[in-house]
């Protein structure tokens, strides 16, 4: 059986997509016979996550800055000769160095999916800062990897830009498809009456900044003076600070009676009849790595509306799956009230939003090519990964 390592800064749903998605990846690899461990940290606030696919190794951390977690070295040292391959997940974390560190010290392979860490506006980001780190752990880590696991084309082409010669693997996230079996009419919640007769526009995700949710409520005050028959459900978590920024912002832009608060979604079945209620789906996110609510609300047939801005946007455009606009809130605006009053648009981006998925983000189909590649990493480094059998 092969055992996999994954590495990860945090599991908390307040970490958004890489948490979601290696939950994900977690499932599809034990459903193909892995073994899957994820090596994290927590807080001491946090709740230990959990999760059935997967043997959690949480380790508290001392501070959220690089998540510093220093008993992860010493559990390294003692479990790693006992995994195949390390797959790290995002960078510039005191995870994905010491991880990073005791796989070359015990010559364990590795892989690091950067999960949108090297892209330009990420390392916009205390700019002086990251170039110091990168020179001193991540060149190092970024080097010693078997490859980088790339998740869209957009990522692929952030490291040609940044002109390292590493090795990348486009192996898509996804989800596991016809898990439920439709059976999302079970998991129906009554929406709130200020939704009835009301066209639903739907945000579902990590309440952050990056999202675009401040250039979103803008769009809505703009969209209220054409239209007042719609209302926008915002789903999901994020820090007390920045919502209380946006409520702020909703006073400001006069909207209140349009937005609808209904707070994380964890329940795959509530998320998915959510999804199939909303008449569109809405990120216009200022950097997303990959997006899976996007897949998310494709999967359902839900029409989506997405900024430029969003690792997948290009698939969409091909597919013509989807919108995809710059940030301009006269843009969005016209173009929500367009759709709004446009149902055979509306379906039809729906139905091609439903081929798409099947065709590129079928996750059962896109981990075997994983799986592949990490049985091709322990042919070719057979000699190097010793196991230790104990």
């Amino acid at each position: 059986m092969l055992k996999l390592l994954h590495i990860i800064p945090s599991m908390s749903p307040s970490y958004g997509g890489p948490s979601h998605t290696l939950q994900q990846l977690a499932r599809a690899l034990k459903g193909k016979g892995v073994s899957v461990t994820i090596l994290t940290t927590h807080h001491k606030k946090e709740t230990t996550f959990k999760d059935q696919n997967a043997e959690i190794v949480s380790i508290p951390r001392l501070t959220d800055f690089i998540f510093y977690a220093p008993l992860m070295g010493p559990w390294l040292k003692k479990n790693i000769f006992g995994f195949d391959i390390v797959h790290i997940h995002s960078l510039f974390s005191f995870p994905a160095f010491i991880g990073g560190y005791y796989a070359r010290t015990f010559k364990k392979p590795y892989v690091i999916r950067p999960f949108g860490t090297l892209d330009a506006e990420s390392l916009r980001h205390h700019p002086i800062r990251k170039k110091i780190y990168f020179e001193l752990f991540e060149k190092k880590n970024l080097q010693g990897a078997q490859w980088i696991h790339c998740t869209s084309r957009s990522e692929e082409e952030a490291l040609r830009h940044l002109g390292l010669r590493i090795p990348t693997k486009l192996i898509p996230m996804g989800l596991i498809l016809n898990l439920d079996n439709d059976k999302t009419s079970q998991a129906r919640d009554r929406l709130d009456p200020q939704t009835f007769g009301k066209k639903k526009l739907l945000f579902l995700g990590r309440i952050h900044p990056r999202k675009g949710l401040d250039f979103l409520m803008e769009v809505i005050s703009k969209l209220k003076q054409r239209r007042s028959d719609f209302v926008l459900l915002l789903a999901g978590s994020g820090e007390e600070k920045y919502i209380k920024t946006l409520q702020q912002k909703i006073e400001k832009e006069n909207i209140k009676d349009h937005i609808i608060w209904l707070g994380e979604i964890s329940d795959r079945l509530k998320k998915r009849e959510l999804l199939k209620q909303a008449d569109l789906f809405l990120l216009p996110s200022h950097r997303e790595s990959f997006g899976l609510a996007v897949v998310e609300a494709m999967e359902m047939g839900c029409p989506v509306l997405i900024s430029d801005q969003v690792a997948l946007a290009a698939d969409i455009q091909e597919a013509k799956a989807g919108i995809v606009l710059p940030l301009s809130t006269e843009q969005f605006s016209n173009v929500i009230c367009d759709i709004l009053n446009n149902p055979k648009a509306r379906d039809l981006f729906g139905s091609q939003g439903i081929k798409l998925v099947k065709e590129k983000f079928d996750l059962g189909k896109n981990v075997e090519n994983l799986i592949g590649e990490y049985q091709n990493i322990l042919k070719n480094n057979s000699s190097l990964c010793p196991i230790n059998l104990k």
